[in-house]
């Protein structure tokens, strides 16, 4: 796979003008590979599909809110494409779809959130679906109102398959759970694949709410250590 440091390229974008780029599309299209994208403080609406590696950084994690407008993912990478992602310093937000995870990840290429919001997303997967056997992680990273939205069981706040690693260290998950007005959400996590691995450490897990199998559910592996999981109903 490519290495993120293969470029060394730094693209600026700027909602309101003055950078190389006005859109975050714009200069993650003009990506080879390699490239940093940094993202100065605005709203943008957005549909991001990966095929190379790319680091995106927000000027600052509450000044950078980042959305879609449509039915498309927000965030996702393809089956037959493993780029190798970054996400810092950044807000996503007031997001929803109706069938698969707000982002979708696919294939074989690792993905790592650092110091990210995740705030009123809402799909049958809740923030996040996965099918990949790559490792994904998030570090310092808050979760604020995510929903299963489906009228058949889905997941509260990601959906794990294909097999990879999915590491939740130092994070706050808050106000997650179950929208809809019938059926119910297998688990807020549901680690599905059998060779999967979800580690958390360090993580609070609290006010989940809503009719549910599990708040944690595996047919693989779980490690969780010093975390806190308190005032959690299902």
């Amino acid at each position: 796979s490519e290495e993120l440091s293969a470029s060394g390229d730094t693209f600026v974008v700027n909602a309101n003008g003055g950078g190389d780029y006005e859109s975050i599309s714009a200069a993650v299209s003009a990506a080879t590979g390699g490239e940093t994208i940094f993202v100065m403080n605005g709203n943008y609406t957005e549909s991001l599909t990966f095929t190379n590696s790319v680091k995106i950084i927000g000027e600052s994690r509450d000044g950078v809110t980042v959305k879609t407008g449509s039915s498309n993912a927000l965030l996702a990478t393809t089956s037959g494409n493993n780029p190798l992602l970054s996400f810092e310093n950044l807000t996503f937000k007031d997001s929803a779809r109706t069938s698969s995870g707000v982002m979708s990840f696919m294939g074989g290429g690792d993905v790592n959130f650092t110091n990210c919001n995740f705030v009123d997303l809402s799909s049958k997967y809740g923030a996040m679906q996965t099918n990949t056997a790559g490792t994904i992680t998030f570090s310092h990273c808050n979760f604020d109102n995510i929903k299963e939205k489906s009228n058949s069981p889905g997941t509260g706040l990601m959906y794990l398959n294909g097999g990879g690693t999915t590491n939740i260290y130092d994070c706050e998950i808050i106000n997650c759970g179950y929208e809809a007005s019938s059926g119910q959400m297998n688990a807020l996590i549901y680690q599905y694949a059998k060779t999967g691995t979800l580690n958390m450490e360090r993580t609070t897990i609290a006010g989940t709410t809503g009719a549910a199998g599990s708040l944690i559910r595996s047919a693989g592996k779980v490690n969780i250590k010093d975390s806190v999981i308190v005032n959690n109903t299902v």
